[in-house]
């Protein structure tokens, strides 16, 4: 199978909304900017939000960063998280993992889901904090059960690989199907895997397919990829050399694995065959164009 293992790809979450809705970020800035220098650290929190993204004011790190610091001293989670990532970073402020660190724990104590996870990637790295594994996995369950998705899909990672804690199918697979279910495409290819290995759900090649679908929808290189394996051997799906062409020709762009796989079906393949695989290439480069618009529109 052309699945690539993806061991423990832990990632910093990019800095995100922090459970605010849109209408926060439809307030006047000047009826904000008063708020927050009343000393309000919602407002300050969401000023300096503002700043950071460029929403309605001037981009500006060095100001967002001014901002967060009143309100994470007055204990804003949100500001103490997004500080954080700024010395992380080093966006607006010189570089500091340490500092991004307690930061992080500050919030991640009190609950802030997105300091829960960025806590548990430094204590996996050894960035800012001692690497520990277990304090890891700690956080990352954390952020995990309160939904963040990219932490449902490390925890999966974590019990498929055993790190941390002993290695378990049954809670790997069911940690990546919360993810999955969230549009995760990594964990739509981890839960995919399982369905073709039968680790941890009963085996099932059409169940495999169905979610390895769902990550080539969002152009995911390893869902491609698969997907070309699946229509090229019929793995669930009725064989289909044209369709199993256009996933690994569109997944060939960045994977090793697929111009391989690629190559050995040109060798056999008619001219004309070719073309017509081509021709189909750019069309599903088109379908999922499209389908990723649509998502990205219905947000």
């Amino acid at each position: 199978m052309a699945y690539v293992s993806l061991l423990l790809a832990l990632a910093l979450l990019p800095l995100q909304g922090l459970g605010q809705s849109s209408a926060d970020d439809s307030k006047p800035i000047a009826e904000l900017k008063l708020d927050a220098e009343k000393g309000d650290p919602v407002a300050q929190y969401r000023l300096g939000r503002r700043f950071f993204r460029g929403l309605g004011v001037t981009k500006d790190a060095s100001e967002a960063v001014r901002w967060w610091r009143m309100a994470a001293d007055q204990g804003n989670a949100s500001a103490q998280n997004s500080l954080g990532f700024c010395y992380g970073f080093g966006e607006g402020v010189r570089k500091d993992s340490v500092e991004a660190v307690r930061l992080y724990r500050k919030a991640a104590e009190q609950g802030d889901p997105d300091a829960q996870f960025n806590l548990g990637f430094a204590c996996f790295n050894g960035e800012g904090a001692k690497k520990d594994d277990s304090e890891s996995f700690k956080w990352m369950l954390k952020a995990a059960e309160q939904g963040v998705a990219d932490a449902q899909a490390n925890v999966g990672n974590f019990y498929s690989h055993g790190t941390a804690i002993p290695r378990n199918y049954v809670s790997a697979s069911k940690w990546w199907r919360k993810a999955a279910e969230q549009g995760n495409a990594n964990s739509q290819v981890s839960l995919a895997w399982c369905y073709t290995m039968g680790h941890g759900v009963e085996k099932s090649q059409a169940e495999a397919a169905r979610w390895y679908q769902k990550a080539a929808d969002q152009g995911y290189e390893h869902g491609l990829n698969n997907m070309g394996d699946i229509y090229s051997n019929g793995r669930g799906v009725p064989r289909d050399e044209i369709e199993g062409y256009a996933y690994y020709n569109l997944a060939a762009v960045t994977l090793e694995d697929a111009r391989k796989a690629l190559t050995q079906i040109e060798e056999r393949m008619s001219s004309e065959t070719r073309v017509r695989g081509q021709q189909r290439t750019r069309e599903l480069k088109k379908e999922i164009d499209q389908k990723i618009a649509a998502k990205e529109a219905g947000k």
